[in-house]
């Protein structure tokens, strides 16, 4: 007989917001950890963006308390330790991994394993959903160690791999995910010591406007790596990649790669592939709201008065002639969109909640001793 779990407060709170029709981060916060340097060297942690202030922050969301804190990558060590090294298959679906086929390397799991670290992403923040954005980009833009990093998704046992970033490319690699999604992958180091990872995210939000951050990433591979080193270390320019040659997408609580091909030349500063894995060029202004600065576009000048006709009724002429079937579809289209927008509330509304409620659940069932303190 399975063992039935009992939802804290906090969940059922957050569930029962769905059928109220509150906003979920309306009684669901995260709080910002101190300024405390940390290693976690085992337990859920995901990389992911939050909005303070109006600006985003790419943070790591540590799991493995008593409660869910959001920390800075740079007071916060990454340790993947001797547990998690394995033989890399040297099955031909792994080519990609090269000369690492075959040997030992140390692997984050796309499936937890105890004693770990379990690494994944979301884009499930109530201050992100807050903002109606679609959705963020991931972009893999530089790395320095002694060895290459690759990340990659599979699909059950029989599943073929699908590559999201790899640094053997040397090569900027946007990853396009779905708001409100929550994914875990393969992470494989080659070679043990200390990666400096820099990520940089970007966030359209419905006006126009794109949210960026970019940080490092401060990972210890091995046991013998140092967590000192780690925070210490600085990220070196010549450690950037290129721009790259295009991205893939991730749809909502998929896991999994979206359909669509590259999105075309990624240049620093540009916008990144949205929806399926392809967008056009961004239009407007970064940051500033839409294109065409303030006040009404006229695109012809005056209106077209020769357009206006003459009134049906010649009793009516010079004056405004308004019929009760007019009045009366007026009204209809009214209510409609009033009803539409209700709906689109109350919708994302639930949305919020449900993503409130499974961050809940899920953080429960992962707890850990905690980090470290260093």
């Amino acid at each position: 007989m399975k063992k039935i779990r009992f939802l804290s407060l906090a969940a059922m709170a957050s569930a029962v917001l769905v059928f109220v029709g509150l906003p979920a981060h309306a009684l669901v916060t995260e709080e910002i950890a101190p300024g405390q340097a940390v290693e976690i060297g085992a337990g859920h942690v995901d990389v992911g963006p939050v909005v303070q202030e109006g600006k985003l922050r790419f943070m790591a969301r540590d799991d493995t308390g008593t409660k869910p804190l959001w920390r800075a990558f740079d007071q916060t060590v990454l340790r993947v330790n001797d547990g998690a090294l394995q033989t890399v298959p040297a099955a031909k679906e792994y080519a990609f991994l090269g000369e690492t086929q075959g040997t030992q390397a140390h692997v984050i799991e796309q499936n937890q394993r105890s004693g770990v670290l379990w690494l994944g992403w979301n884009t499930m923040a109530p201050s992100l959903l807050g903002t109606n954005t679609r959705g963020v980009t991931y972009t893999l833009s530089g790395l320095q160690g002694p060895g290459d990093m690759t990340v990659f998704l599979q699909s059950g046992t029989f599943g073929e791999p699908s590559v999201l970033w790899t640094s053997t490319k040397r090569s900027e690699q946007p990853v396009w995910v779905d708001a409100n999604t929550h994914t875990h992958a393969n992470w494989v180091f080659t070679k043990p010591g200390v990666y400096l990872v820099r990520m940089q995210l970007a966030a359209t939000l419905p006006d126009g406007r794109v949210l960026r951050d970019s940080q490092v990433m401060r990972f210890a591979i091995g046991d013998g790596a140092s967590a000192e080193e780690a925070l210490r270390a600085r990220f070196l320019e010549t450690a950037h990649f290129a721009p790259g040659e295009g991205g893939v997408g991730m749809a909502a609580g998929s896991g999994q790669i979206a359909e669509g091909g590259p999105a075309g030349n990624v240049a620093p500063g540009q916008d990144v592939p949205e929806g399926s894995g392809t967008q056009g060029a961004e239009a407007g202004a970064v940051d500033g709201g839409a294109a065409g600065g303030a006040g009404l576009d006229v695109a012809n000048g005056t209106p077209d008065t020769a357009a206006l006709g003459t009134p049906a009724n010649p009793a009516h002429a010079g004056g405004i002639f308004i019929s009760t079937q007019t009045l009366v579809v007026v009204a209809i289209v009214v209510l409609a969109l009033g009803l539409s927008g209700f709906g689109l509330w109350r919708w994302q509304a639930n949305r919020r909640a449900i993503a409130a409620a499974r961050q809940q659940i899920f953080q429960e069932e992962n707890r850990t001793e905690g980090p470290t303190t260093l």
